[in-house]
């Protein structure tokens, strides 16, 4: 089964995310950008013309989905070949949550040739910003 690393860009520390949980971390109301990279036995996986998706939502059974990403809507594949992307969150993706610790819970989801993985999986905690624009 693919599994992805999902690190936040700009030289912050890498997150390891293969199928288990892990946390990511932000603040509400900011532009938060996460690069990731799939593969299958440590080897690329092309993204070439695959399905990609990052899902938060607040609980992983609950019906209604505080955001979502896909190709071309907030995920772009840097490097199709060798299986990179990033994941772009902006503002309105998590300004409603108010100013409390939000835990949501995410995947990434890839479709190739007809087969779906959940390739990352974790929670990702948005904590409160203090800086209100107006």
């Amino acid at each position: 089964m693919p599994e992805a690393i999902i690190t936040p860009a700009r030289g912050a520390p890498a997150l390891e995310v293969i199928m288990q949980q892990q946390q990511l971390t932000m603040f509400r109301g900011n532009t938060m950008v996460f690069d990731f990279a799939v593969t299958l036995g440590g080897n690329p996986v092309a993204l070439t013309s695959a399905g990609v998706w990052f899902t938060a939502k607040t609980s992983p059974g609950a019906g209604t989905v505080v955001f979502q990403k896909a190709v071309g809507s907030g995920i772009t594949v840097t490097d199709a070949a060798s299986g990179a992307g990033m994941i772009n969150l902006v503002p309105s993706d998590t300004q409603a949550l108010g100013a409390r610790t939000v835990p949501l819970y995410f995947d990434l989801e890839v479709a190739l040739a007809g087969a779906v993985y959940t390739t990352a999986a974790g929670r990702l905690v948005v904590e409160p910003d203090v800086t209100v624009r107006e």
